[in-house]
């Protein structure tokens, strides 16, 4: 969502870009930045480097693209997000822009003048075009870096089955036990790194 964009900044204005974890980053690590932009963040660390940005005046930019304010129980993060929910507002507060990724999530959020930021996929859409599809088996891709309540999904993969027996189903992620355990028959594959999810996707 932020690489993508951000890497075009330097080569249009010639300024310099630093991408850091924010285990790896440090006020010391601040001293040259006129500008930084956290995701998320949402932890006493994370708002001690806005405030050490802004207090050498420096422009903290606050990017978010989910509604970490309600997290579904059934996550596994939803304990973690409730507890930093604290730390998540002050965060907010400590910066001097807000980007959302859609207008409705900034008005979720109470925020009264977020910039609106879309999500950025171009690295996925400007892909070589795929070869034309004719006669092949139709598959359905679940794909969770965690697990998910699925179980309305089965009745309408069930149906579709019925009418379509070639159709197969691959989940990725923690969900295929779940689909498994409830009798749909899927072809499970482990939570992959981006790229390669990316080229599996696509294959």
């Amino acid at each position: 969502r932020l690489r993508t964009p951000l890497v075009e900044l330097p080569r249009q204005t010639g300024c310099t870009l630093m991408l850091r974890s924010f285990h790896d980053c440090t006020p010391a690590a601040l001293a040259a930045a006129d500008v930084l932009t956290v995701q998320r963040s949402d932890s006493r660390r994370a708002l001690r480097l806005q405030e050490a940005m802004r207090g050498r005046g420096g422009v903290v930019i606050y990017d978010i693209d989910d509604l970490l304010t309600e997290v579904a129980p059934h996550v596994s993060l939803h304990r973690a997000a409730l507890a930093a929910l604290p730390w998540f507002h002050r965060c907010i507060a400590a910066a001097d822009i807000v980007t959302v990724s859609t207008k409705r999530l900034g008005h979720e959020l109470g925020l009264t003048a977020p910039i609106q930021v879309p999500n950025y996929a171009a690295d996925i859409f400007d892909a070589p075009p795929q070869p034309t599809q004719s006669h092949v088996p139709v598959t359905l891709l679940f794909a969770s870096s965690d697990h998910l309540a699925t179980p309305f999904v089965y009745p309408a993969v069930r149906a579709l089955r019925a009418m379509h027996p070639d159709i197969q189903v691959v989940v990725v992620g923690p969900p295929a036990a779940a689909f498994e355990a409830a009798g749909v028959f899927v072809r499970p594959q482990p939570v992959l790194p981006r790229a390669a999810f990316i080229e599996f996707a696509r294959s």
